[in-house]
């Protein structure tokens, strides 16, 4: 399968999650967020996020966004999350 940026980037950003949510591991994100942990799993591995899960995310989350999990995008954060980001992002996964 060719190497897709988009998808890579939104890997990238599920993997910030359990940090932003102050856990260890995404089994943790997994419950809190509703999901079981096998689907949660796929997700994360494939960048196949539905946009129910989505929400639950951002519901789950407070400060985050559609729009950052989604695509990336930087704006209309809360103050604290975009610190939040800025501090585990590295510049290679702010694509």
């Amino acid at each position: 399968m060719p190497h897709d940026p988009e998808i890579a980037a939104l890997k990238q950003r599920l993997d910030l999650l359990p940090e932003l949510m102050d856990f260890d591991h995404h089994t943790q994100v997994a419950a809190a967020i509703g999901v079981p942990y096998e689907a949660w799993s796929h997700t994360v591995r494939t960048g196949d996020l539905s946009i129910p899960t989505a929400k639950k995310i951002v519901k789950a989350i407070p400060g985050l966004n559609l729009d950052w999990l989604a695509f990336g995008h930087k704006n209309g954060f809360t103050v604290q999350m975009a610190q939040k980001i800025a501090r585990l992002q590295t510049p290679d996964d702010e694509a």
